[in-house]
């Protein structure tokens, strides 16, 4: 390693915004919770870098389409669902399909969902002390949705 490469602050430098190109030619040395937070990676490049990411910092910072996360919810990734259910924005047949892998205390206190939605799968928030998001109003429920 040369004497300019020893005096680099990699963790410092793997905060700066960086090429997908620069951060593969430097993988070795960059810190990878720090890109997984701090740069915008895209689906491929994550999906190419999936050992080195960290998956938890992925789901909360990156934005992830839900073809990508259908993927990780099939097993080609390692996501976590809690952090996907509170992060990212989910579609309502979305969470529909994949109704069994979701945490539902999260996707009831972070996503916007519609009223229908909410009457027609109440069974989904039974048990928690939660605040859901109604969508296009200023309207909030508060409570406790139990049998």
């Amino acid at each position: 390693m040369s004497s300019v490469e020893e005096d680099v602050n990699w963790k410092a430098f793997s905060q700066k915004k960086l090429t997908e190109d620069i951060i593969r030619n430097l993988q070795h040395k960059l810190d990878w919770a720090i890109l997984s937070r701090y740069q915008a990676l895209s689906e491929e490049f994550i999906g190419e870098f999936r050992d080195k990411v960290d998956w938890d910092e992925i789901c909360r910072y990156q934005k992830l389409s839900e073809n990508f996360i259908r993927q990780g919810f099939q097993g080609l990734f390692r996501l976590n669902t809690a952090l996907i259910s509170q992060h990212q924005h989910l579609s309502q047949s979305f969470m529909l399909e994949f109704k069994s892998q979701l945490d539902w205390k999260k996707i009831s206190q972070y996503q916007t969902l519609d009223e229908a939605f909410i009457i027609n799968n109440t069974h989904l928030f039974f048990g928690y002390e939660t605040s859901i998001k109604i969508s296009k109003s200023e309207r909030k429920y508060n409570g406790y949705l139990g049998k």
